[in-house]
């Protein structure tokens, strides 16, 4: 899945375990990785790109690693912010475009015009 910065997209496997995180309500980074068929280690690298994004917490109960989602405002609050960065770099991605359309245009309007030939019709 496409990744250009950290904070910008969720990745397939991120939107995967945030999902399963969210129907466990209260699990274990193996339980996980095996409920969404992943391997223990992507899971950790999406767990942590989500806590980064305040969707999930981890806590200890007992020393034993337990991962649960944060309330749904946080969530709210993330895809909003999310849904902000990605209208933002359309925009200058827009602009840029549009700023490329123009300098081609010029270009092709100051290079030099092919040689328009006249042809005699035939009658």
């Amino acid at each position: 899945m496409e990744t250009l910065t950290n904070s910008v997209l969720f990745t397939d496997n991120d939107l995967r375990v945030y999902a399963a995180v969210r129907r466990l309500k209260r699990t274990r980074v193996l339980e996980l990785a095996r409920d969404v068929q992943l391997a223990k280690s992507t899971v950790q690298g999406a767990l942590s790109r989500l806590e980064q994004r305040g969707l999930v917490s981890r806590t200890s109960d007992g020393g034993i690693p337990i991962i649960r989602a944060r309330s749904a405002s946080n969530t709210l609050r993330a895809l909003n912010a999310q849904k902000r960065r990605l209208a933002e770099r359309h925009e200058t991605q827009d602009k840029l475009l549009v700023r490329a359309i123009g300098a081609l245009q010029r270009l092709q309007g100051n290079a030099p015009r092919r040689r328009k030939f006249n042809r005699r019709v035939r009658q």
